[in-house]
This record gives C-alpha cells, structure tokens and sequence, in this order.
C-alpha cells in the first residue's frame, strides 16, 4: 500500500463489484479478502509507534496495548467491510426496482470503493497512527510521572492551529488530572498538537480551560482506553452504527475470522471515567455540572430525523393522487383499476412504516443516551396498568415509562399512585384524570411528556415549586394566543400562553381553572420533551429551565 490506500487489482475489483450484483457477497456474506487487507496494513502501520512487526508474537504481557489495539483494528476493518458493502447493495437496484446491468452497478460501486479505500482509508491510517503514537507516549509519561509529574499541552503556535486547539495551548495539569482524559492530542484530524513533560515547579499548574468542543472521536485517552476507534457509546466511530437487526452481527465480527492472537480478546468499548464518589453523595450542583460535561459528547440525531421525515413525505405524495383515482375507478366501475392503484397505496404505506421504524429506532437509541446521563440512583415505584390494544401497539410506551420512572426517581408522594395507558381515539396524545392516551408512534419523549403532567397532578409540592418558577420566568409576559405565535400548528383560538424566552412557546401555555389559579402547566412536560429531543441544546438555550426542573425532581427525592 501506499499513502494510506490499500492495494486491490482491477480484477479484483471487478470480482467484488460482480459478486456483490449476484448476491455471491453480501451483508452476511462479506468479502474476506478485502476485510483483511485492510486490518493487515492498519496494524502494520500502526505496530510501527511500538517499534513492532506484524507478525509479533503478542502472548508477552508487555504487549497488552499493542494487543488490545490490533483487535480494534480487525473490528474497525469489518464494520467498514460491512458499511461499504452496505452501501454498494443499496445501488443493486434502480429508481423503477428493476436491477441495473453490470455497467452501471460498476460505475456506481467503484466510486463507493474509492471512497472508503482512498479518500477515507488515508485519513484512518493517519489517524491510527497518530493514536498509538499517543498511547504509547501515555504509556512513558506514566512511567516516569514521578521525575516528571506534570504535563503541559502545546500546539504549534502557527496560523494553521484551530481556535480549540489555541484554547488548549499552554494548559499544565499533573499526569493523573481528569483533563488528559478527554484533551490529550490528537484532538482533531491531522492534529499535530503535542503534550511536553514537565518537572515540578517547572511551571505552575494552570486553571482549566474554557472546554472547547471538540469532535467526539477525538474526547479520549488512547493510552488509557486501548483503542484507536471506538465500537460504542457516544464516541463510536459512525461504521459501528448499524440497525438493531444486526447488532448481533456486529458482536460477532460481522462475520468476518479474527487473528488467533487476538480473537480471544473482548472488543474494547468506551471507559467511563472514575468517579470516586457516588452519584447520591453529589450535591445537585455537582449533578448538574456532571450532566453538562456528558451531554456535550452526546450528539441530537436532528439532521438525520429531519431528512428520514423528509422522505417519509415525499413517498407519502401520491396518495392524495391515488385516493382521489381509487373513487373514480369505484365510479366507473374499473375493478382492476381499482386493485392495481390499492397496490399501490399499499406499497407507499408500507414504504412509509419502513422508514417511520427507522426514525423510531434512531429516537430510541438517542433517548438511551440521555437516560443514561439523566436518571437517578433508585426509580420511581408508581402502578401502572395498560388496555390490551395500549400494550400491543403503542411501540414506546414500556420504555418510555421506563425513562421518565429512572428519571423523576423513588418519590414517597408517588408510592401506591395509579396511572392508567390506553391508545387514543383522536390520535392525539393527552393526560385526563390519572388516564393517558397515545398513539402508535408516540415517542419516548412524549409517553414521559404526557407522565409528567400526571406527576404535576399528583404531588402538590412539586407543582408548587413548578408554579414559583413559571411566575418567575413570565412575570413581565403578555397572554398571546398560541395560534398568533404559530399559525401552522393547529392551536384553537382559547390556547394562549405566556411565551417568556422558552424554546418552544407551548411551554408557557396556561391552563386556568375556573377560580382563576393554574391547575396544569407544560414546564415539566416540555422539559421531557427537549431533554429527548436534544439534552446539550436544551442545557446550552435555556439553562435555567433545564436546571430548576431537575433541582425540585432532585429535591423530591425520597431520604
């Protein structure tokens, strides 16, 4: 290989895009041969930073970190296999579903393969490298942290350092400080920031930076987690991210056979930092501060939910066409008319719920996120029951429970309450009287959404302290009409609200009760709602929504 790209003939090209059109390679079927070039010269360059051959005989423990890193290799290897196959089969078939010559699947697969296999591979390779070039300088800093306890981080102070990088420049901590966790170099592609060595009382020890955001890729110790990409959690490389039916697949390699030497070994997933103390021996604040620090690794899947809505749309366009065509043809007495266009309404909807799962999926491990972040040391212990139709349909209502009982945490004012689930008549989700009604497709966010109305309705003096903050933040507001504020949503003209400087104007909304006094509100709904919608840009746009709902959630918690 040379500059990063691997070697494969023309006719070896040609083979792979042919079997892949014939169905000889595919998704569980992965070509082999291209899988292991691709780990063999990774690793081969990699074991260079180690001063180590390929063919290294790696049972000595003093090669644990080479070791643990050729097994990342050979797993990143095949979830690019497997993402680059994948993305070659969706051009097996074309816009009408008729299946393309060779000729044309050819021009199509050879760009994909010159993608992955030169544009990107270069950037890998040099990315692996500069990673295990920073291991294996953790590795001697650690060793002699006791001649040189501190570390001072460096950039190259020219006009090609990027502004996070400059706000980095200069830091000195000590080797065991929490911040080499995150901000020791690379930070970045082609970062050539460098970390010096320092002796104590060679330079003092620096207040922490204003924390830059940086790519998630790059927030971690290659040193301290063994690894060069990582295979889960919020820093997975994006060719680890597949659909839930092949996470199994995924677990077992995609498939694909691992060296001897390493196929013993557990793939590593990301570490979490110690903490050394428990989460309920933090003080609120201390929770908060934490939270802030995980939601910046944690991405809102915005743009891919916009776009798969998107599409949802624009397959749905015919069917106004087709309805209004399916009354003429019952008119006119066309019965295979009539047959052929309720095919085709039914491939639309089809195609629809195809797509409308695929969002789904991305919402719930998004919502998993963030309920990893958010949820409290014990859960909350309320009853719950669900009509049979509930049960069967509404996808997300287990989990969405779920969330919002991990969330709100182990209440004495909830213990022994009942809340009842039962799908909607309206297709509208809504709370009346203990009773919750919800649509198939409903949300984790909205099922938690719809709870935290019943948790408004059901303990006092949560919903005092919630009525103390929404006086606070509207004190000054005019009462609009919602439907002013949003003509397109909908709003009936009575539904008004105080619209403050709320993401969302909805949260303001007022609910009076004939004596005059607030009986509901939406602050802890749409709190639900934005934390699982996007946690990092509700905490950055509205900080102190975000924080006043969790402090009286934390402050109800039972003793």
């Amino acid at each position: 290989m040379a500059g990063g790209s691997i070697t494969y003939t023309t006719e070896e090209q040609k083979k792979l895009f042919q079997d892949v059109l014939d169905g000889r390679v595919h998704l569980f079927a992965l070509p082999t041969v291209l899988y292991r070039r691709i780990a063999e010269e990774m690793t081969t360059t990699v074991f260079k930073a180690f001063n180590l051959d390929f063919d290294t005989n790696l049972e000595n423990p003093d090669f644990a970190t080479p070791r643990a890193l050729k097994r990342n290799l050979y797993d990143f290897s095949a979830a690019k296999t497997f993402q680059e196959i994948q993305d070659m089969q969706n051009f097996i078939f074309n816009e009408k579903g008729m299946r393309r010559s060779f000729s044309e699947f050819e021009a199509q697969a050879k760009t994909i393969f010159d993608t992955y296999n030169k544009n990107w591979l270069e950037a890998e390779f040099e990315t692996a490298t500069r990673l295990a070039e920073s291991s294996n300088d953790w590795k001697q800093y650690t060793d002699e942290a006791e001649i040189f306890p501190l570390l001072k981080y460096n950039t190259l102070e020219d006009g090609s350092v990027r502004e996070e990088h400059v706000a980095l420049n200069g830091t000195v901590k000590p080797v065991n400080d929490a911040f080499w966790n995150t901000y020791n170099p690379p930070n970045g592609w082609r970062c050539r920031c460098f970390v010096e060595q320092l002796e104590a009382g060679e330079a003092p020890i620096t207040e922490d930076p204003k924390e830059p955001e940086l790519p998630k890729l790059f927030n971690f110790n290659a040193g301290k987690d063994d690894v060069v990409f990582h295979t889960s959690g919020a820093k997975m490389h994006p060719y680890f991210k597949v659909k839930s039916r092949f996470r199994r697949h995924k677990e077992n390699n995609f498939g694909l056979p691992l060296p001897p030497d390493v196929a013993n070994l557990k793939p590593k997933t990301l570490k979490k930092q110690k903490v050394e103390v428990k989460t309920d021996d933090l003080t609120i604040e201390q929770k908060i501060k934490k939270i802030k620090q995980e939601a910046k690794n944690l991405t809102a899947p915005t743009k891919e939910i916009e776009a798969i809505t998107a599409e949802i749309n624009e397959i749905g366009k015919p069917l106004n066409r087709i309805n209004r065509e399916v009354k003429i043809a019952i008119k006119n007495r066309k019965p295979l008319e009539e047959i052929k266009l309720v095919d085709e309404w039914n491939n639309i909807i089809t195609a629809q719920q195809l797509k409308l799962n695929e969002l789904n999926k991305i919402k719930s491990a998004y919502s998993e996120n963030v309920l990893a972040i958010l949820r409290q040391e014990t859960s909350a212990t309320f009853k719950t029951s669900a009509t049979p139709t509930a049960k069967r349909t509404i996808k997300n209502l287990t989990f969405g429970e779920r969330a919002f009982r991990e969330i709100v945490g182990d209440r004495d004012f909830l213990k022994g309450k009942k809340v009842k689930f039962q799908k909607s008549k309206t297709g509208r989700a809504q709370h009346k009287a203990g009773v919750i009604s919800l649509a198939n497709n409903d949300t984790i966010g909205t099922v938690s959404h719809e709870l935290a109305h019943w948790l408004e309705l059901e303990d006092p003096d949560y919903f005092a302290k919630v009525l103390g903050f929404y006086k606070r933040r509207t004190l000054k507001d005019e009462i609009k009409k919602l439907r002013d504020i949003h003509p397109k949503r909908g709003y009936e003209h009575y539904e008004v609200t105080k619209e403050d400087k709320f993401i969302d104007a909805y949260t303001g909304k007022q609910y009076l009760h004939s004596s005059g006094r607030q009986r509901a509100s939406e602050i802890t709904p749409m709190w639900f709602t934005n934390v699982f919608k996007d946690l990092d840009g509700f905490i950055k746009k509205d900080p102190d929504h975000f924080e006043s709902v969790y402090k009286f959630l934390n402050e109800g918690q039972k003793i």
